[in-house]
């Protein structure tokens, strides 16, 4: 696994809620 296919894999799960967030603050 390389580090572009962790990050993917984390934007996906957990990183999605948390990106939500950030775009909206």
């Amino acid at each position: 696994m390389t580090v572009a296919a962790r990050a993917m894999a984390e934007r996906k799960t957990s990183g999605q809620r948390s990106y939500r967030v950030a775009t909206r603050r």
